[in-house]
């Protein structure tokens, strides 16, 4: 559909999100009601990151994309069912990734591309 991203044509793209959100609604609920093996649900330990890779499909734009992130305690996401707003303050997707490694023990730098660090209470560990 990248044609019609291009296009701007809003009726079938709001058709393509639609269908892209109840196919990711469905693997959530499938998350959260599936047993871990460690005990609770499997969505206590798992990240879905639901995002398009841009925020404007016909010119490409990258600046201020929604995106929503389930899950769990387990992947830093104590606190959840809130809206954090970073729009016009420069961060990117390798921000996000920055925010998230130290819940996996971890931490990223060096990105190729544009990076300003983790963003400030996106995860609580």
């Amino acid at each position: 559909h990248h044609s019609t991203s291009h296009a701007n044509t809003r009726g079938p793209l709001s058709a393509i999100d639609k269908w892209y959100s109840e196919q990711t609604a469905l693997f959530i609920r499938e998350l959260a009601t599936s047993s871990d093996l460690g005990g609770g649900k499997l969505l206590d330990n798992t990240l879905v990151w639901y995002i398009n890779e841009v925020s404007e499909g016909w010119n490409h734009s990258f600046n201020d994309y929604p995106f929503v992130l389930f899950g769990g305690d387990g992947v830093g996401l104590k606190t959840r069912g809130r809206i954090l707003n970073v729009a016009g303050q420069d961060f990117t997707s390798n921000d996000i990734w920055t925010s998230l490694a130290p819940s996996f023990g971890t931490t990223l730098t060096g990105f190729a591309t544009k990076s300003k660090g983790a963003i400030p209470g996106l995860f609580t560990l």
